[in-house]
């Protein structure tokens, strides 16, 4: 893993952070506005090679738009999509290899329009308040609490990283396999003892299962407006699915 993994992490919190029209919305709209398109991608009948690219068209669009309108880079949010690509790549290649090159393609390209979506999402939208949207829709405390501590503990585990490899560097470290094997075992054990600490520093500080936000979440009549503009896309994306 390059030090540049933290790097794009960081990225993704720092637009979080930005002021369009779509970062001031409430984060219970953007949830709902997201699952509306992640289902709709999910759903969409691409029954035809030509339905599936008129239906990745589409929503290659509305995601593009989005990341336009909130003033974020949409070459780069569209290119971390393909992170889930080592996952779904390994079933669309049985597909492939099947004779089913239709569902290979389709699985491909829905798991990249639903990871864009989800970048979009986390990039206009501060962790804290989504997390805060997230409860306030019924999510248990207890799993809104393992997603903030599961994001955290990434970040550890990357900073740490980088510390580990500018000392390596500094003591003219080898770039070899045995190395590279020990160097991820310290990384686990080190930030495991960090990410204690950060949690009895936690408890000392009286931590607790729900999120309080400095500024209140506020139902606006543009968060409708996102909604129904949602909602538009998702039926505008499942009926271009559909031509043949």
């Amino acid at each position: 893993m390059k030090s540049g993994t933290l790097r794009r992490f960081r990225t993704l919190e720092d637009w979080s952070r930005s002021g369009s029209w779509l970062h001031r919305r409430d984060p219970r709209f953007k949830l709902l506005s997201a699952l509306v398109l992640l289902a709709a991608i999910a759903v969409a009948p691409t029954r035809s090679f030509t339905g599936l690219l008129l239906a990745s068209a589409v929503g290659l669009a509305i995601l593009f738009m989005a990341a336009v309108e909130a003033g974020l880079p949409p070459l780069s949010i569209l290119a971390r999509g393909w992170v889930v690509l080592p996952f779904t790549g390994v079933f669309a290649l049985l597909a492939w290899l099947e004779g089913n090159p239709h569902r290979a393609a389709t699985l491909l390209a829905k798991s990249w329009l639903s990871a864009v979506t989800v970048v979009v999402l986390m990039a206009t939208t501060p962790l804290d308040r989504l997390l805060a949207g997230m409860q306030s829709l019924g999510v248990p405390p207890l799993l809104a609490s393992v997603v903030q501590f599961v994001w955290r503990y990434l970040h550890v585990a990357l900073d740490q990283l980088r510390r580990m490899q500018v000392a390596r560097l500094a003591r003219g470290g080898e770039r070899r396999f045995v190395l590279a094997a020990a160097t991820v075992a310290v990384l686990f054990a080190s930030s495991a003892a960090r990410a204690e600490r950060v949690h009895r520093a936690l408890l000392a500080r009286g931590g607790e299962a729900h999120f309080r936000l400095l500024e209140p979440l506020r139902m606006r009549p543009a968060d409708w407006c996102l909604l129904g503009g949602a909602l538009g896309s998702a039926l505008l994306l499942t009926a271009s699915g559909g031509w043949q």
